[in-house]
């Protein structure tokens, strides 16, 4: 797990985990505030990452070539052998055993060999699973976007994240929908100049939607296009606030990465 958390893009998104440290300057996302509960199949590529079997951060299912694959964000898994991670897809209601759910073993991780623990620059790593999920209408894989195609309009995050910060987890799996920001734009609030390839999302001057620590490595899927635009990744703070949009990784930049890793 990264040595900072990382607070994001929607104050009411992704899963928390309880073990992850916080510090004032950046919070891995960890809930979905202002968000709604998912449905079964309804976000059939949203995987749960865990570690020793809790939760901790996010992923997606999706196909690269040929090969199935999670993909998640590199301070996710920075630390820890391939051993102790699963993937668990199908899964809505964390307290149910209803049989959609489907457990998958790590055997490889994949960060990015140029990652940056303080700038979350290159934040995107590749899982390989023992055996690829059976695809039905709760656990499929989303499309990929093309090389460096730009994602505008709405987005749509999704994870466990405790409700409130230093709250519990949510049993349902949530969601919420917000913009893109461009970067010229994303740059002033932040302070900061960010490369092409992070994508920032939010409610400028409004807030109210963010996620938090355990939301990282979870999916940002394009409203118009249903492809898998970003990755959550880092932000400031974690409590919605209108004025810090949440920064995440634009899978657009990494898709000829990712052709290398399988």
């Amino acid at each position: 797990m990264a040595k900072f958390i990382i607070a994001l893009v929607v104050c009411g998104l992704l899963a928390a985990s309880s073990a992850l440290p916080r510090v004032q300057r950046k919070v891995h996302p960890d809930r979905i505030v202002g968000g709604q509960d998912a449905q079964q199949g309804e976000l059939p590529y949203q995987v749960s990452l865990r570690s020793s079997g809790s939760h901790i951060c996010g992923g997606s299912i999706a196909v690269v070539g040929t090969t199935q694959l999670i993909i998640t964000a590199a301070h996710c898994v920075d630390s820890g052998s391939a051993r102790q991670f699963t993937v668990v897809g199908g899964d809505v209601k964390r307290s149910d055993n209803t049989g959609n759910e489907q457990t998958r073993q790590v055997t490889q991780i994949k960060a990015h060999a140029d990652y940056d623990g303080w700038t979350f620059a290159n934040d995107i790593a590749v899982l390989l699973i023992e055996t690829p999920f059976d695809v039905n209408a709760n656990v499929a894989p989303i499309a990929l976007p093309t090389q460096e195609q730009q994602t505008t309009g709405n987005i749509v995050v999704s994870g466990w994240g405790t409700t409130s910060s230093g709250g519990s987890l949510p049993d349902n799996l949530k969601y919420v929908e917000i913009p893109v920001i461009d970067d010229t734009t994303c740059q002033v609030p932040t302070t900061r100049n960010h490369p092409d390839s992070m994508l920032c999302a939010g409610l400028l001057g409004e807030g109210g939607k963010d996620s938090c620590q355990g939301d990282s490595g979870g999916p940002l899927r394009s409203s118009s296009g249903n492809y898998l635009a970003g990755i959550v990744s880092w932000g400031y703070g974690c409590k919605c606030r209108c004025d810090y949009p949440g920064v995440n990784t634009e899978v657009s930049y990494f898709i000829d990465w990712l052709a290398t890793q399988v």
